[in-house]
């Protein structure tokens, strides 16, 4: 998957409202200690419910695919 082809969403909220928007993503990237709150976890039902790809990962990887220095648990690539 190269990046330049993708949007990358690192913000909780931001992926959030383009899910209940309707909006196509390619995958999603949780840390495997993301599930723990409120945000995430209606995230994740939304992204089964959109037939989004989840993937679960280590917090190390996910903070290698980070371009910012947000600590977020989850990552979108639209």
């Amino acid at each position: 998957m190269s990046r330049s082809k993708f949007i990358q969403i690192e913000s909780k909220n931001a992926l959030l409202e383009l899910l209940k928007e309707g909006r196509e993503f390619d995958k999603i990237f949780v840390a495997s200690n993301a599930f723990k709150d409120e945000k995430s976890k209606e995230i994740l039902q939304l992204a089964g419910k959109n037939k989004v790809s989840v993937e679960k990962v280590s917090r190390r990887t996910l903070n290698r695919k980070l371009r910012s220095s947000s600590s977020e648990s989850i990552i979108g690539y639209m």
